[in-house]
C-alpha cells in the first residue's frame, strides 16, 4: 500500500499558503490607495476570532500544513488592522480639517437683517 500522507500534507500546506495569500492584495490596496474606509472592523474582529481559533487547533494537534500559513495570515490579518486604524485617524483628521477650513468667517459688522 502507497503512503500518500507526504502528499496530502504538501496539498493542505499549497492550500493553506493559498488561502493566506488572498489578505495580500487587499494589504496593496489599502497601501496604495491610502484607504481602509470600505474595511470593516466588523469584518476583522470574527475573522479574527476565527483565525485564534483554528491557530491553536492545529498547533495542538500538530498540523503543521495548517498552521504555518495561518501564522503568516495572522500576521498579515495584523499587518491589515493597523493599516485600517492608521488610514482611518487619518482620514478623520483630513476631514476635520477640511471642514474647519470650509467654515465661512463670521462678520460681525453686518447686519442681518438688511436684505438688500
Amino acid at each position: 500500500m502507497v503512503d500518500y500522507s507526504d502528499w496530502v500534507d504538501l496539498i493542505g500546506f499549497i492550500g493553506g499558503l493559498a488561502i493566506s495569500s488572498m489578505l495580500f492584495p487587499q494589504v496593496w490596496k489599502v497601501y496604495r490607495t491610502k484607504s481602509a474606509q470600505d474595511l470593516s472592523w466588523g469584518f476583522f474582529a470574527w475573522y479574527a476570532v476565527g483565525q485564534i481559533m483554528l491557530t491553536f487547533f492545529a498547533l495542538v494537534k500538530g498540523l503543521w500544513a495548517l498552521y504555518i500559513p495561518m501564522i503568516i495570515e495572522n500576521f498579515v490579518l495584523l499587518v491589515q488592522m493597523i493599516m485600517k486604524r492608521h488610514y482611518d485617524s487619518r482620514a478623520v483628521k483630513s476631514s476635520q480639517s477640511k471642514s474647519h477650513l470650509c467654515q465661512a468667517p463670521l462678520d460681525n459688522n453686518v447686519d442681518s437683517t438688511n436684505n438688500v
